[in-house]
């Protein structure tokens, strides 16, 4: 809270903490003063701001030397002004690229838990598993030399081994990343629509309450997708 010094009822300074003032015989029996004591001394609290819907109204600060001493505070020190007409539009775009930010803010957090499953390297390795993987799926038959990031994989994973049985291990590694790539795939799929529809509403939303309820929805939906996914 803060305080206003006003001995002769003109504020004459103010503070954000009461004087360190204390009364009593002894440094045992010393006490603070109480609100009422201070009042006596010409302390007085300040009357916060007042409440204000930011979207059609602004806070203006009373000039110090205009504020009003009461009996038991000082206030009001800002004034609730309408917004002019281009201030409304101002505040309408400022909310509304928030807005368009927050919402790609959330579905990163949605996205974030599937790719901290994985070391960095091997997320950025993801397009040449696919590649591969894919590739050894559709030939018939598969060879070792087409796919030799994943051979390299199945070495490192299972150690030794003659060509037929590391070949046997390519085709499930390839699998296995195939049907780890369909579920990112989806999944970003998912999230690319979910952004692109909140982000066009939140476009065409008139006034503040339509951009928050169109941001709303857009993170009520991910939050629900996340709760499927468990993600």
């Amino acid at each position: 809270m803060l305080y206003a010094y006003a001995p002769e009822g003109v504020v004459a300074e103010t503070r954000v903490s009461l004087p360190n003032w204390r009364v009593g015989d002894t440094p045992e029996t010393a006490r603070q003063l109480t609100q009422e004591e201070f009042l006596e001394h010409g302390w007085f609290p300040i009357q916060p701001a007042p409440d204000c819907d930011h979207t059609t109204h602004k806070l203006v600060p009373i000039p110090m030397d205009e504020w009003v001493v009461n009996e038991t505070d000082v206030g009001p020190t800002y004034e609730v002004v309408a917004l002019t007409a281009d201030e409304v539009v101002a505040a309408l775009g400022t909310r509304r690229a928030s807005a368009m930010a927050e919402i790609v803010r959330h579905i990163d957090v949605i996205t974030e838990s599937a790719l901290t499953a994985y070391p960095r390297a091997e997320v950025e390795s993801w397009s040449i598993q696919k590649a591969e993987a894919e590739a050894v799926l559709a030939a018939d038959p598969p060879t070792l030399a087409m796919a030799p990031f994943l051979v390299g994989v199945c070495e490192a994973q299972f150690g030794p081994a003659d060509d037929a049985t590391r070949l046997a291990q390519l085709v499930e590694k390839a699998q296995a990343v195939k049907a780890n790539a369909d579920a990112w795939g989806a999944m970003a799929a998912y999230v690319n629509g979910l952004r692109a529809r909140t982000q066009l509403a939140i476009l065409g939303a008139g006034d503040i309450a339509g951009i928050d309820a169109a941001l709303a929805a857009g993170v009520s939906e991910g939050e629900a997708f996340r709760a499927q996914q468990e993600l």
